[in-house]
């Protein structure tokens, strides 16, 4: 590690805002996936010696940052293999003969779910269901998405209950 600024210098102050300024644009722009963005920052930080590697590793050992990497993964092997897709398609069937039933099977989905798995995977993984089913119902997302937290925190009581 090259340590080529002291940690409580100005100049790293100003390194830091630079990269996550950096890294801002690079996110808007979306020319690279945004792991590769996040990693190449936190790198640029080690290898300048602004973030300190005791204070990474800190991090690095968190089972926070890990549980939501996961997560992404999750949510790409999802979209990818088109599961995600197929339960979209299900529910705009649904949507467009009985709305009411739809949102109420969505909800009644998520609220099981959440029992069983932790409440963040099931809200990252229904997000794009439910905002495709807004659009299907023309609503504002926020109508369902609302709910769909609710309901999510919902599952996650029962969880506690059992």
């Amino acid at each position: 590690m090259l340590n080529m600024f002291d940690g409580a210098s100005a100049v790293s102050a100003y390194v830091a805002i630079f990269v996550v300024l950096g890294m801002f644009v690079l996110f808007i722009r979306e020319t690279y996936p945004t792991e590769v963005i996040a990693i190449g920052g936190v790198a640029v930080l080690l290898v300048t010696g602004v973030l300190p590697y005791d204070a990474a590793l800190g991090v690095l050992s968190n089972p926070a940052p890990w549980t939501i990497a996961a997560m992404f993964l999750v949510m790409g092997a999802l979209v990818r293999t088109g599961a995600l897709d197929a339960f979209t398609v299900l529910a705009e069937k649904q949507a467009q003969d009985h709305p009411k039933r739809a949102v109420a099977m969505m909800m009644a989905f998520v609220i099981l779910s959440s029992a069983v798995v932790s409440n963040t995977p099931v809200v990252v993984v229904m997000i794009p269901v439910f905002v495709q089913l807004s659009r299907t119902l023309n609503v504002a997302a926020s109508k369902l998405l609302i709910p769909l937290s609710y309901a999510a925190i919902m599952g996650g009581m029962l969880t506690r209950c059992i």
